[in-house]
């Protein structure tokens, strides 16, 4: 097993969306990580997608059209969002 105690001053962790996208990479940090929990059922959706050597490109209509448990569709809602709050993110820094 690898040690990778070393690693720990090489990651800043923050609790929104908005700290993830505006920190800064400075001294030893060489990752950042967004920790925050998830609820509902990711799996479901993976296991829907159609992949193509092992990526696809993820759309609000192809999400929309997946029949989903209750678990599921938890998931897709914070997926939804989270392509939304990246789009105008997006949008705004490029303006």
């Amino acid at each position: 097993m690898e040690n990778i105690s070393h690693t720990v001053n090489q990651i800043q962790y923050v609790t929104n969306f908005q700290d993830f996208v505006s920190t800064s990479f400075h001294g030893k940090i060489n990752a950042i990580c967004w920790d925050r929990k998830l609820v509902g059922d990711f799996s479901e959706i993976v296991k829907q997608l159609e992949f193509h050597e092992n990526i696809t490109e993820l759309h609000p209509n192809d999400l929309l059209e997946l029949q989903l448990s209750e678990q599921g569709q938890l998931a897709r809602e914070i997926l939804l969002k989270d392509l939304k709050t990246l789009k105008s993110s997006w949008c705004i820094s490029n303006t």
